[in-house]
């Protein structure tokens, strides 16, 4: 029996009941992550000291390889060619979720880093993805206002309020992207951004792991460092961001009068 598959584009799914329209897949996805990867974090820490007796050189190497699949999102691009974006995102968070089940069955060094590296695979994945759909489904003039809403929803879902919610706060690179960049370049750009912002991401626990052992207080004036830096760039973006207007050092184009 031959079926077909009737494709819905996104002006028709607003007629759609509520729980059928794409915005509901992207609230319960932005709640669903967060209850894996929170647990997983909440637990970890007393898990790997109790049952696995790591030190801090050992989590540092743990934290590095959980970026690993983060450095290798760019992966995605060959990914969605064969498999629609939410599917693969829907396949992701369910590769996060069993592999953080599965975590306190294996207390040992090995056994955890492997354990480690599937479950951010589903999560770097779904990140990825789940970017690039919420920049192709949302409108730009609502795209602020949503994003502030699905971020919301994550942190409901979660223990950790006001950290999530400072975090939380980086959907404004998001609605940024999505001012400057080209509709057709979303889903690719986002994934090699996200590969690029791992780079450093991979190599710092592991180094950081070791300084940890030395001077605890390096640690977090490193890390203070790095946040004053990215407070230097984010300055950098314009009041009213859009293409050929990307930072305060270039021109805004003005559009010639017909």
């Amino acid at each position: 029996m031959e079926t077909h598959v009737k494709l819905v584009t996104l002006e028709q799914a607003q007629s759609l009941p509520f729980w059928r329209r794409p915005i509901f897949l992207l609230f319960l996805m932005s709640a669903a992550m967060p209850v894996a990867f929170a647990t997983w974090s909440a637990l970890l820490n007393n898990f790997v000291i109790d049952k696995a007796e790591f030190t801090g050189v050992e989590i540092g190497w743990l934290h590095s390889v959980r970026e690993i699949p983060g450095f290798l999102a760019v992966g995605v691009i060959a990914l969605i060619v064969f498999i629609r974006e939410q599917v693969l995102a829907a396949v992701s968070l369910l590769l996060l979720g069993v592999a953080t089940a599965l975590t306190a069955q294996f207390p040992s060094l090995g056994g955890i880093l492997t354990i480690t590296m599937l479950s951010s695979i589903g999560f770097h994945y779904y990140e990825t993805v789940n970017q690039s759909l919420q920049l192709q489904w949302i409108d730009k003039a609502r795209a602020p206002h949503v994003l502030g809403w699905i971020g919301a929803a994550g942190s409901a879902a979660t223990l950790y309020v006001i950290d999530h919610m400072f975090f939380a706060l980086a959907f404004a690179l998001k609605t940024y992207f999505q001012k400057i960049a080209d509709p057709q370049d979303i889903a690719p750009t986002a994934a090699v951004a996200f590969t690029i912002n791992h780079i450093s991401a991979v190599f710092l626990p592991a180094l950081l792991g070791y300084l940890w052992v030395t001077s605890p207080g390096g640690v977090f004036a490193f890390a203070a460092g790095m946040a004053a830096t990215s407070l230097a760039l984010a300055l950098m973006i314009p009041r009213h961001p859009e293409k050929g207007h990307e930072t305060v050092f270039s021109r805004k184009v003005v559009a010639p009068a017909r």
